[in-house]
């Protein structure tokens, strides 16, 4: 017979499990998909609690938070949220973007690519001395980049929008400065 295990179905624990699955990812994710995957996942607990229903813990701590974090992040790269986008759309996204990150004090200029250079500072966890690449591509969403060969393109999950815009700037403002740690080593 096996043990089972209750989950956990407050709030703050589902986002605690959340953050630190997201935590593993080569993924920037603003807190607002984070938010919501922990919603996602207090559902899923609840329906085993009010159900009656044991699942494994395997299933509860790692499986759960998976799917959750998976439906959060589709709500924003969903096929109904990734549409190609004209040259002009992208430009107004990344002048949009460039604006925000200067509000917020990031230090940035417009690279002859058209994507956003983002400057490193000492707590800028990775990257080299040229800083990061910001930009958009029309079938995909958001991304950040470093110029080193090997270096994958990392993913920032927003909408392709004003509001996911700023959502993205305040995200590099963390990078930038060093609170969520190196997504290019995960």
């Amino acid at each position: 017979m096996t043990d089972t295990v209750i989950a956990p179905t407050h709030p703050a624990q589902a986002r605690a499990l959340i953050g630190c699955l997201a935590a593993d990812q080569p993924v920037l994710y603003p807190p607002n998909v984070l938010d919501r995957a922990a919603e996602l996942l207090a559902q899923m607990w609840a329906v085993e609690e009010h159900t009656g229903a044991r699942f494994e813990p395997q299933t509860l701590l790692t499986n759960f938070p998976v799917a959750a974090l998976d439906a959060a992040v589709s709500e924003y790269t969903g096929r109904n949220q990734v549409q190609e986008r004209t040259p002009e759309d992208i430009e107004a996204l990344e002048t949009e973007l460039f604006e925000l990150l200067g509000e917020l004090g990031v230090k940035a200029d417009r690279s002859s690519s058209g994507f956003i250079r983002v400057r490193r500072t000492p707590s800028t966890p990775a990257g080299d001395d040229d800083g990061f690449l910001l930009g958009f591509y029309s079938d995909a969403g958001w991304f950040l980049e470093t110029s080193l060969p090997d270096d994958p393109s990392v993913p920032v999950i927003a909408p392709a929008t004003p509001v996911g815009a700023a959502q993205v700037a305040a995200v590099i403002r963390a990078f930038v400065n060093g609170q969520l740690g190196n997504p290019f080593s995960r």
